[in-house]
């Protein structure tokens, strides 16, 4: 029943609180931690987190009227989307995507893309992205 064990949270609590803040905060005046230790943890222990990015959500429409299209989204920053298509049939296609994000008039990007090919298409708008309207319109060539 060790508090202190080596895979325990708390041990890699103190191991970090060692490595980053130049404090054995194992013996402070004979405390398992003192407040000045307490107080830099508290601080900095927010900061060594990894910040979680959130991603904006994407609404996708297909339409690929025979073509045989995967297609992938992600978002790039607060303002920018990229759509992805990947021909993974025998023939080429023609596509075009349509960027919308609400009020901002919507971007349209084409491609031609060849057989086992794939096409990066990005958008990129004034404000920031809180819903991305994606439209995929493809047609075999």
């Amino acid at each position: 029943m060790a508090i202190v064990g080596k895979y325990s949270v708390f041990y890699q609590l103190l191991s970090l609180c060692r490595l980053f803040i130049g404090v054995d905060a194992l013996h402070c005046e004979g405390k398992l931690m003192c407040e000045y230790s307490m107080k830099k943890i508290i601080i900095i222990l927010p900061l060594m987190f990894p910040v979680m990015a959130l991603a904006f959500p994407f609404e996708v429409e297909k339409q690929f009227n025979g073509a045989e299209i995967a297609v992938d989204t992600l978002d790039l920053g607060n303002n920018m989307a990229s759509v992805s298509l990947n021909n993974y049939g025998s023939r080429a296609a023609v596509c075009k995507v349509r960027f919308r994000n609400g009020p901002e008039a919507p971007r349209t990007r084409k491609a031609r893309i060849a057989a086992g090919e794939t096409a990066h298409l990005t958008a990129r708008f004034n404000s920031t992205v809180i819903k991305m309207r994606v439209q995929v319109e493809c047609k075999q060539d």
